[in-house]
């Protein structure tokens, strides 16, 4: 696989990506004043190794790469084929590597999706020094959604920016197309938050991807405490939100001390549009997150009363999203007004447990699905990858293609 061609237009900037299966062009747009400068390569490098790495393929990038990005190269791919086995390491050759900034630009920003872990992030206090100067916004992130619903969705990012005091970015990715049908999505997020990340070296030196898990429940998945920082470069540290609260957590949190954030929350991935389905499984799931800290009906994007019957008809196959609702099963108050709750919670539960696993041999999440399974079933289950530490990145000419 090679990465060659690079293009930029103001702060527009795409590669051609080719493979033994064909090319396409990964794009990234930022407003040009925050935007990476000259012909550094560095961005798209998460992405692309994903794809090489699932294709079997080594990876040309002609280009110069951050020195601190090819370091951490090795230990990416050791941990993603060890995570998932469909995830092959490969050689990784570059042309040059790119050279240290002067200096590194002061901003600090964070994704901001409107989701339960983004709207935490953005809102929660930080100690000084730490506090976040921007809020990044990635236009074409989720292939759930279309062009048509882009404009409303901007703007409800950038009300809901308006309240939490920081002005708002609007990045644009076309990543998804060329991920389809090659890696999942839960594994690429995380990489492709760090690449928008990449992308705005002209006017931040930190981003943060917000945090999905607790601590209590840390599990190998695209965006993790350790895999994200490991796509820094020498201009922009990327890193991991806190993980000190479960989801639960932060929905309390949300409800006592930012309630007028409440009626901008936005998870549903089953509409096109800029507002909650209220009837899809995380639509569900948030619902009750409210619900059981006194904050359903505070806000105006999800409906209430509960539907209890619906949510006993819905189910979770998962290890991740099984582990977020032991959380939340936990968090239920042990109270007379929440007894139907915890009925129609429990039905649930086992529901999930009933589900058949996902056929699929490829992604992260299914791969770790299936292990828990095998073990608590007793039977074998093929592991984590092994044996000699991962190539390290060879620089210089690349060979003829």
């Amino acid at each position: 696989m090679r990465v060659d061609d690079l293009r930029v237009a103001g702060g527009e900037r795409s590669v051609r990506v080719t493979s033994a299966r064909g090319s396409a062009r990964l794009l990234v747009a930022v407003p040009p004043e925050h935007a990476v400068q000259g012909p550094d390569l560095t961005q798209f490098v998460p992405i692309a190794l994903l794809l090489a790495m699932r294709r079997e393929e080594p990876l040309d990038i002609d280009g110069p790469v951050s020195s601190r990005l090819l370091e951490s190269l090795p230990l990416v791919q050791e941990m993603l084929s060890a995570w998932s086995p469909t995830f092959t390491r490969v050689p990784v050759r570059v042309r040059e590597v790119a050279a240290a900034p002067t200096a590194v630009a002061a901003g600090r920003a964070c994704c901001f999706s409107r989701g339960v872990d983004s709207m935490y992030a953005a809102a929660r206090p930080r100690r000084p020094g730490d506090e976040l100067t921007q809020l990044v916004y990635c236009d074409g992130f989720d292939p759930s959604y279309g062009p048509a619903s882009a404009p409303a969705r901007i703007d409800a990012a950038q009300a809901a920016a308006d309240l939490i005091g920081l002005p708002l970015l609007v990045a644009r990715t076309n990543f998804t197309e060329l991920i389809d049908h090659v890696v999942d999505f839960d594994d690429a997020f995380g990489p492709a938050l760090a690449m928008i990340g990449l992308s705005l070296a002209g006017g931040f030196g930190r981003l943060s991807i917000p945090s999905s898990r607790d601590y209590g429940g840390l599990v190998p998945v695209g965006s993790h405490p350790l895999l994200d920082e490991r796509w820094s470069s020498d201009g922009v540290a990327i890193g991991h939100d806190s993980v000190v609260l479960d989801r639960p957590g932060k929905v309390r949190w949300l409800v006592d001390n930012r309630p007028d954030l409440l009626p901008w929350l936005y998870v549903c991935y089953e509409q096109d549009t800029a507002t909650n389905c209220g009837r899809c499984a995380k639509c569900i799931f948030t619902a009750v997150l409210l619900e059981i800290a006194d904050g359903l009906e505070r806000s105006e994007s999800f409906p209430h009363p509960l539907d209890l019957d619906l949510l006993a008809e819905t189910g979770y196959a998962t290890l991740v999203t099984r582990l977020g609702l032991n959380d939340t099963h936990r968090a239920i108050p042990d109270e007379p007004r929440f007894a139907a709750l915890r009925e129609s919670f429990e039905a649930m539960l086992r529901l999930s447990a009933e589900l058949p696993l996902d056929d699929s041999p490829h992604g992260i999440t299914r791969h770790q699905t299936r292990l828990y399974a095998a073990i608590f079933e007793g039977r074998p289950y093929p592991l984590k990858a092994s044996g000699p530490r991962a190539p390290e990145p060879e620089i210089g000419p690349l060979p003829a293609y």
